[in-house]
């Protein structure tokens, strides 16, 4: 995604990642559409302020990489492989399989 496409979408109000990769820095969209930018990937320490990218015209055009909450894929217990009737078990396997597949493609494209 461009950053001027990611900026569009904020200021529409959009749904987006909240975090975002741009020229080796991370960056997060605050609840008031600020964008911040933090030391790494942890997102957990913020850099100084408030960061304008997209300030500079002649970066407008540039790729931003959208980074994707990571998801939990639950396990399947004994309790619940014993209590579920065989129709709802086979459709919990059949999502896991599918976030699994969707996993492995996303860590092969990183690759």
């Amino acid at each position: 995604m461009k950053i001027i496409d990611l900026l569009n979408k904020i200021a529409n109000g959009n749904e987006i990642g909240t975090k975002f990769k741009y020229d080796n820095d991370y960056f997060m969209v605050g609840e008031s559409g600020q964008i911040n930018r933090y030391t790494d990937s942890s997102f957990r320490e913020l850099e100084y302020g408030y960061d304008n990218i997209g300030s500079d015209y002649d970066g407008l055009n540039d790729e931003v990489e959208i980074i994707e909450e990571e998801k939990e894929i639950s396990k399947i217990t004994k309790e619940e492989f014993e209590r579920l009737d065989k129709r709802t078990l086979l459709e919990l396997i059949v999502k896991n399989q599918n976030e699994l597949i969707d996993e492995i493609k996303k860590l092969k494209e990183n690759i």
